[in-house]
């Protein structure tokens, strides 16, 4: 669904709009929004299309996002602050983008939404003032980019099919225990592993896992350089290991298919039930997983219940 959005409050200096560009673009350039409105003080507007133009990515960023803010600036619209076509926007947006809570909320942005007559979906990135931000993003992209939840449940179904039917489940995390996998023999069934054990080499020629599993907001699907590491990582551990699969919450499978579009086949999105919803260890039955704060409740007992009769 194409929508019109407005990043608020305006911005004031050029670092901040660096910033919120940069993960804008990582976060919602794939989606293809209508507009993307940009408002920054008068002062900034010049530097601000320079950036565009030409983004000047801080260190810290997956260095590949100059190439997505180049791919997205079509979409963005800059406007000055004050000017009648900026003040309108808090009405005509589809979504507003809440970057800076502490502005907004003393600003007269709130006012205006109380004039709206039709619905105005605000989502809340302040990284300062939101533990969830990545989150948040994740749930625009999937609400931009519409992604098919029937076919995230094909993929499913087709990643049964090619595992087959086992007895035994064998889940491996990344804890102080794990060098001890090396020595067990796991070939009778089927081996789920997640997050950073694709980085050690030896244990995955041991393992040959038919599931990886991650689902972190930041380490995992965030715009940092520490993130771009891991995705580099999970494409190099996909090549080498053409049976695996990777299970992920649906939040995130449109942005790792814009990011890896060869491998897209194999990211199998798993819907998250809102807190509190029943805990699901059948997936056949019910295709969702209950929110929880890590990988092996949230994704890992769910696969092994699923897919095996005995978890190891």
């Amino acid at each position: 669904m194409r929508s019109r959005i407005t990043l608020l409050p305006e911005f004031r200096t050029l670092e901040e709009f660096r910033d919120v560009l940069c993960r804008s673009a990582f976060h919602l350039g794939h989606a293809d929004p209508e507009s993307f409105a940009f408002i920054v003080d008068d002062a900034l507007l010049e530097d601000a299309r320079s950036e565009l133009d030409a983004c000047q990515v801080p260190d810290n960023f997956d260095g590949g996002i100059s190439q997505m803010v180049a791919d997205f600036a079509d979409s963005v619209q800059l406007l000055s602050a004050g000017t009648p076509q900026a003040d309108r926007l808090g009405l005509v947006s589809d979504i507003i983008i809440v970057w800076d809570q502490a502005r907004f909320d003393n600003s007269e942005w709130m006012v205006e939404r109380g004039r709206r007559t039709d619905v105005v979906t605000l989502f809340d990135v302040d990284r300062q003032a939101v533990r969830m931000e990545g989150s948040h993003w994740a749930m625009l992209a999937g609400r931009l980019s519409a992604a098919s939840l029937s076919l995230a449940h094909q993929r499913f179904r087709r990643m049964i099919a090619a595992i087959g039917p086992h007895r035994e489940v064998y889940l491996f995390g990344t804890g102080p225990s794990i060098d001890e996998a090396k020595n067990l023999d796991c070939s009778d069934g089927i081996r789920i592993v997640c997050n950073t054990v694709i980085m050690d080499d030896e244990l995955m020629t041991h393992l040959d896992p038919q599931i990886l599993t991650f689902a972190d907001p930041i380490f995992h699907f965030g715009p940092s350089r520490y993130a771009a590491r891991f995705r580099e990582e999970l494409r190099r551990a996909l090549v080498k290991y053409p049976r695996m699969w990777v299970v992920m919450p649906h939040r995130y499978v449109s942005l790792m298919e814009s990011v890896m579009p060869e491998h897209a086949d194999r990211f199998v999105g798993v819907p998250m039930l809102r807190p509190g919803g029943a805990l699901s260890l059948n997936l056949n039955e019910r295709y969702a997983v209950r929110p929880y704060p890590n990988v092996l409740t949230l994704l890992m007992l769910p696969l092994g219940a699923t897919l095996g009769k005995r978890i190891g």
